[in-house]
């Protein structure tokens, strides 16, 4: 004969498999029923789905760290999670290593560079007129930083003027009148046809 027992909740003489099993029981059993365990047990509540932050788009997902919404390219792969891609992207995922690296005194972050915001124009005046910036400091000095030409004074500096055939420095000039040479070909017929097309307007 099959065991049976007694549930204290239904009153009711029930088979051994109508319990749950139970190992801190004497006999191995719940004292309740599945039935009466199921229905003393309180339902689940339903939660809301919540409404999509990046509006149903497939090839977009949301970033929980950020809160962004970035393409799905932006998020490490793994096959394990629902859409086959964590839920931090690769920005929030390099920003939380960097920081436990930094609690945990594993890495120590480089002091920023001091950077000299004259190093692109020293790097251009060596790379193209082969000039040194302590050259062209003392050139500006000699002329008052002025324009020979124009006589301006421009406050983005001057241009180092040089002959395009021999490659020779001549000075410098504001950038107008370097424009201005090299427009006419550094022909000094130019110029003087130039100077007596506008002498003789002048006149007229």
């Amino acid at each position: 004969m099959r065991k049976r027992k007694y549930c204290i909740d239904c009153k009711r003489t029930l088979k051994y498999g109508d319990f749950w099993r139970d190992r801190s029981a004497q006999d191995g059993r719940t004292h309740y029923c599945k039935e009466c365990i199921k229905r003393r047990r309180p339902a689940k509540p339903i939660k809301p789905t919540p409404p999509d932050p990046c509006g149903g788009n497939p090839s977009l997902k949301y970033c929980r760290y950020c809160g962004q919404c970035l393409p799905r390219k932006e998020f490490y792969e793994r096959l394990e999670m629902r859409e086959g891609r964590i839920n931090r992207c690769k920005r929030c995922c390099s920003v939380d290593q960097r920081e436990r690296l930094i609690r945990t005194g594993r890495w120590t972050p480089k002091p920023p560079r001091t950077i000299d915001p004259r190093a692109r124009f020293r790097s251009h005046l060596r790379r193209t007129h082969k000039l040194r910036i302590e050259v062209y400091d003392e050139m500006v000095i000699k002329q008052l930083g002025r324009c020979p030409i124009c006589g301006d004074a421009p406050e983005e500096g001057l241009c180092v003027d040089h002959c395009h055939a021999c490659g020779k420095i001549r000075g410098l000039l504001c950038e107008f009148c370097n424009w201005a040479l090299g427009f006419a070909e550094d022909s000094v017929e130019i110029l003087q046809s130039a100077l007596i097309y506008l002498t003789r307007s002048a006149k007229e």
